[in-house]
Formats: structure tokens, sequence, C-alpha cells
């Protein structure tokens, strides 16, 4: 993700090669980009950016550089949906993504789950991208 400002200031990229000569905005545990095409799924590249401008280990404050244009970073797209909506960020290699997490929530009976509970299920059904 990178801030159309930013974008514009830089060379085209098209492949994760091109990552080298950006400046990047590492999130820990992030430091090393599982990055993986769409159309060849079974093929990914380990990317490890090796000028990055700031380490950081916030996901937000992370977001908020790259939308002040201080770089490149990976971010889920569950933290980013609304910027990308907005155009406040861009999706650098929209036809690369990174390494998928599974979400896990698993209970007995629904009925038998606390008010909270049952909302964060309900959040993540809706918020989070299959």
């Amino acid at each position: 993700m990178a801030s159309p400002t930013y974008l514009q200031s830089v060379n085209k990229l098209e492949e994760p090669k091109d990552l080298g000569k950006m400046k990047v905005i590492v999130v820990e545990p992030f430091t090393t980009w599982d990055l993986y095409c769409n159309s060849q799924l079974s093929e990914g590249i380990n990317y490890k950016p090796v000028s990055r401008r700031i380490l950081i280990n916030d996901l937000n404050v992370a977001k908020q550089f790259s939308i002040n244009g201080l770089g490149i970073t990976l971010i889920p797209l569950t933290e980013v949906k609304d910027e990308l909506k907005s155009g406040k960020l861009i999706r650098v290699l929209p036809n690369w993504h990174g390494e998928d997490r599974d979400v896990y929530a698993i209970w007995y009976r629904r009925q038998l789950l606390s008010t909270r509970a049952s909302r964060l299920i309900d959040y993540l059904k809706d918020n989070i991208i299959f």
C-alpha cells in the first residue's frame, strides 16, 4: 500500500523486484514479505526489505505513515479497506498479495455465547475478506 502522492514521486512498480528501489515501511512481525502472484498461487516470492525507511510494530501507525507519503508498506486488506475506498491508499502491486492468514472462531452452540463473543463473530464475518 502507498499513497498516491508517494507513487507519483517514484518509478512505476510492476513486479516485487521493483520494491528494492522504494522506501519501505516495515511492520513487525512482517519483516519478510511472502508475496504471491494472483495467477500463480503456488509460486511465491520471499522479499526482505534491504533499505527499509522505518521499522515499526504498530499497523495503524504504519498505515498513517503510508498515507502521509513516507513509503510503501504491507498491511492486511482488512486494516486499510476504508482508505482504499477513499483513495488515500493504493494497492501498489494489485496482482500480488501477502500470505493468507487463517482466522478461526469455534464455538459449540452460538446461543451459549456471551453478547461480546457473538458480536465479535459478527464483526469477523462482516469484515474479513474471504
